[in-house]
């Protein structure tokens, strides 16, 4: 005789549950807020270290002016010439101070020879990574390494005599070598003509607030003639975009001056 199978019994499995829908977005909502507030603090961390990074190659780069001295008498020109196509950090091979798509060969400038066994520290890290600049090929570069060499007057055509880019100023001519620039972070993009050049607060091509970036988190770091670096904040200028002056803007033009407060006028080289 057959019997009917009873109906088997579910298995209760105690202690464990499934998570709800609900509960998964709760959770999902929590990681959501942890990443935002903890994104903000890792992009802070890798700025500073950045920051060190550029000031480091300030450093190199300034020590390699000042070496550059020993063999010519002189401090490294802003540019060769007026029509040349040779700059303080290197050829530019589309002329003047334009052009992309390669033309920049940072090996042929005239302090390579100097820094060449660290020839990133021409380059600020936070410029190369926020404008997309590609370092692998020196020679090949598609702009300029985001720093600026101080000049008294935006233009590499008109020269003045307190101006330590001028090419005829020789160490022992800079009166105060420590409250002198000599490099820092420029305001630049890739193809920007102020590129090579840091003028002070008052001067500019289309307007007077300086070439000065401050890109470190409202911060521009500078060389100076005796060779130590600083990380100055922004003062005044244009607030948006982060270019302009450090320190007082009143006596932010004496730091570009090296013969302050002697005359400044124009020289013909």
């Amino acid at each position: 005789m057959t019997h009917p199978e009873l109906p088997v019994k579910p298995e209760i499995i105690r202690g464990k549950k499934n998570f709800t829908l609900i509960e998964l977005l709760v959770v999902i909502a929590i990681i959501g807020i942890l990443a935002s507030m903890l994104l903000p603090a890792l992009n802070q961390a890798r700025e500073r270290g950045r920051a060190t990074s550029c000031l480091n190659g300030l450093k190199q780069l300034t020590a390699a002016n000042i070496m550059y001295t020993a063999d010519n008498e002189v401090y490294v020109k802003v540019r060769a010439g007026k029509s040349s196509t040779t700059y303080w950090y290197g050829v530019n091979s589309a002329g003047g101070m334009g052009g992309s798509g390669g033309h920049y060969d940072y090996t042929a400038g005239p302090l390579f020879p100097y820094y060449g066994s660290t020839p990133r520290a021409i380059i600020c890290p936070t410029f190369a990574a926020t404008a997309g600049l590609q370092t692998g090929d020196m020679t090949k570069m598609d702009s300029l390494g985001g720093y600026g060499y101080s000049c008294r007057k935006y233009s590499t055509k008109a020269y003045f005599q307190g101006q330590i880019s001028n090419g005829v100023t020789k160490p022992a001519k800079v009166k105060n070598p420590t409250e002198t620039v000599m490099f820092g972070d420029s305001q630049i993009q890739a193809d920007n003509v102020t590129g090579p050049i840091l003028c002070p607060y008052g001067y500019g091509m289309g307007h007077t607030n300086g070439t000065t970036g401050f890109r470190h988190q409202r911060r521009a770091n500078i060389s100076w003639a005796d060779g130590h670096v600083t990380s100055e904040l922004f003062s005044d200028g244009d607030a948006v975009n982060l270019y302009g002056c450090f320190r007082d803007p009143d006596e932010n033009e004496k730091y570009f001056n090296h013969l302050y407060p002697d005359s400044i006028e124009l020289i013909e080289i």
